[in-house]
């Protein structure tokens, strides 16, 4: 009795109860596997899965979820978005990092390195979301240098900023704070 009341106790405080039941996403995965020979996808599942018998989400905290997700596959088909190792369209939709041990809306054997076929660690894909975030901030530099008046807006290999020093005692080698910079009407942002 007292391991049913505990049970219920944390079920009350999820976030986002799943109301599958008992058989929970392997079941609704294996079923989708014989309706049409795919495997789901998660964040089809996360959504199925939060449903009750009727087809409505019952929280509003999934109603904003589902929303993200719907955008995010929007996104997906268009191009404009692009999951990256971990973090797809139901990691980013639950703005919440993916677990080491187990991936959500898959079965809790599958870890993330089969589901995602990653041969590096975690932090590799952090690194590269941080390298790619830090490559943006240095395309918006380099493009506002182009609005610039002195400078012409057609690309001139001969008006490309070229560094001057590097102390990689300041920051790490992919950091625009490391360099001093030759020919730079401005200088970066830190």
């Amino acid at each position: 009795m007292k391991y049913r009341l505990r049970g219920s106790e944390i079920r009350t405080n999820n976030e986002y109860s799943s109301r599958g039941g008992r058989d929970g996403y392997r079941k609704l995965d294996q079923e989708k596997f014989k309706e049409n020979g795919k495997w789901g996808k998660r964040d089809g599942l996360w959504f199925e899965q939060q449903t009750g018998t009727d087809g409505e989400l019952k929280d509003p905290a999934c109603k904003k979820v589902s929303e993200l997700i719907m955008k995010y596959n929007t996104q997906e088909s268009q191009g404009t978005f692009e999951s990256v190792g971990t973090s797809d369209v139901l990691s980013r939709a639950l703005s919440r990092p993916e677990y080491k041990g187990r991936i959500r809306g898959k079965s809790k054997f599958i870890t993330p390195f089969k589901y995602f076929n990653l041969n590096r660690s975690l932090n590799k894909d952090n690194e590269v979301l941080s390298m790619r975030r830090e490559i943006e901030e240095l395309n918006a530099l380099v493009c506002g240098l182009c609005a610039n008046k002195d400078v012409e807006p057609s690309f001139d290999p001969n008006n490309v900023p070229t560094v001057d020093q590097h102390n990689s005692f300041k920051a790490s080698w992919w950091t625009v704070a490391c360099c001093v910079w030759k020919s730079m009407a401005v200088e970066p942002s830190h």
